[in-house]
């Protein structure tokens, strides 16, 4: 476990809380639906996939160029979907070094993205904590994955002041509201505030009762 925020923890009441959302099917429908907002449904394909090296090129398409960055950050992507996270990490890595100020805070989300899914929270949470993202494509999804990464180290109150932010309330963007309500319903469960937890997993229930994230939202609104 990583806490990232000073205090004292009663570790096995910590532990409890952590496998009574494992149990829910909490863990694996939250990452299914944050890899789905990011690259879309996942298809057979994509077991499959390899990552363009950054010595391949495009088609000479009229206009098109592309930077050193934004190569090694294609191919940082095409990793990560592949689940090849390691490799990713080693692309974005790359990229990262050779970005402008314009392109470094996508790479740096994608860098803690891919670094959560291989277990590494210290980086993620320094990619994610340098990254100040506006009316980007990537900024709804910047708002899960930074909150995910304060409930994973514990700082629940955090994540949940992050979530009902000014600017970061997603809950009217259909795609991203159910993954918000979830969140938050952990925000709110882990900070004790049991009937506003159960406020927000039940609008995950009303939204998307049939998808993994719904079904771990009821089993989870069911327990103490």
């Amino acid at each position: 476990m990583t806490f990232s925020r000073p205090g004292s923890y009663v570790i096995r009441a910590v532990l409890a809380e952590r496998e009574k959302i494992s149990s829910a099917g909490a863990g694996a429908a939250l990452l299914s639906s944050l890899r789905s907002l990011v690259f879309g449904p996942v298809t057979r394909s994509d077991a499959n996939l390899g990552a363009r090296g950054a010595n391949e090129s495009k088609p000479q398409d009229q206009g098109w160029a592309e930077s050193t960055a934004e190569v090694f950050l294609d191919a940082g992507k095409e990793y990560v979907k592949a689940g090849k996270y390691v490799m990713a990490i080693e692309q974005l890595r790359e990229a990262l070094q050779s970005a402008t100020e314009q392109e470094a805070p996508e790479i740096r989300y994608y860098l803690a993205y891919a670094s959560s899914l291989n277990g590494d929270a210290p980086e993620a949470w320094k990619q994610i904590s340098a990254i100040h993202a506006g009316s980007e494509p990537w900024a709804g999804d910047f708002i899960l994955l930074k909150a995910k990464l304060l409930e994973d180290s514990i700082a629940n109150e955090d994540a949940v002041a992050w979530l009902t932010q000014d600017g970061n309330d997603l809950s009217r963007d259909s795609d991203r509201a159910p993954l918000y309500y979830f969140l938050l319903g952990l925000g709110y469960r882990g900070s004790g505030d049991g009937e506003k937890a159960l406020q927000a997993l039940s609008k995950v229930v009303s939204i998307s009762a049939t998808s993994d994230l719904g079904k771990a939202a009821r089993e989870l609104s069911q327990q103490p």
